[in-house]
């Protein structure tokens, strides 16, 4: 196996053989993003992002962190449980070292280790509340289902969210609208 398809683990299949999901970590923000290969042109792309504010416990060493872990494995062990509602820690100790989650539910604890392979092309990726234009809390399965009723072979998802202040005046009911054009 050639040198940019290994890690400090041991050898990595080819990107397009394995599906992984690429773990940032900084002192305020922890995203995960997930690309699959499709052909050579196009990516699915899916971005989750968690906020300090979002976990009970949350600290970074360093600046940053970016490492990848195997797609299929991580959600494997985060299944572990089945359906149960379980308690999660996560930890990674740095380059070399595997992600650790530990799972308990209901007094039984599992240990589950995942070798991290490395990222190709860090994506930069700025998070700033401050500079934030617009924010939408939603839940997912109205989201999903909104994305499904949107054309498939559409090329382009416009995205329009109103502030309170214009549509009061303009008489614009509380709705996020989502349209898409072929180009």
């Amino acid at each position: 196996m050639d040198k940019d398809h290994q890690s400090p683990h041991g050898s990595v299949p080819h990107q397009n053989e394995e599906k992984v999901l690429t773990t940032y970590l900084a002192e305020d923000l922890l995203n995960f993003q997930y690309m699959a290969d499709q052909g050579q042109r196009f990516r699915k792309t899916a971005i989750c992002i968690v906020t300090d504010k979002g976990v009970k416990e949350y600290f970074v060493q360093e600046d940053q962190v970016i490492f990848k872990v195997p797609l299929g494995v991580l959600v494997e062990c985060l299944s572990i449980f089945g359906g149960a509602l379980t308690i999660l820690k996560m930890r990674y100790q740095g380059y070399g070292h595997p992600l650790t989650l530990l799972l308990e539910e209901d007094g039984v604890i599992t240990d589950c280790n995942i070798r991290t392979l490395e990222p190709e092309n860090p994506v930069e990726f700025t998070f700033n509340a401050d500079s934030d234009i617009n924010k939408v809390i939603i839940k997912s399965e109205p989201l999903k289902e909104i994305f499904n009723d949107l054309d498939p072979t559409s090329c382009v998802l416009q995205y329009l969210t109103y502030n309170s202040q214009r549509r009061a005046t303009q008489g614009i009911p509380r709705y996020i609208s989502n349209t898409t054009d072929d180009i």
